[in-house]
């Protein structure tokens, strides 16, 4: 699938937190990603991604947890 590379180097660079299909996620060793439950009637799937480096930041574990928390 087509992948948002400037998403992805934005959130590498340390950008916070970004959305994307799962589909379009590269898997970057520098990103974590927590699939998001989709809406009822929904068919892509999304994932929370972030710099790993940043994962266990206070305000984005905070977002990290709720999220998955909502996840399938």
């Amino acid at each position: 699938g087509h992948r948002p590379a400037g998403l992805e180097e934005a959130l590498a660079a340390g950008g916070g937190l970004g959305f994307m299909s799962q589909a379009e996620f590269g898997a970057d060793p520098r990103l974590v990603a927590v699939p998001i439950r989709p809406a009822a009637g929904l068919m892509m799937e999304e994932v929370l991604v972030c710099l790993g480096q940043r994962r266990q930041g206070k305000l984005i574990a905070a977002f990290f947890d709720i999220a998955a928390e909502q996840a399938c």
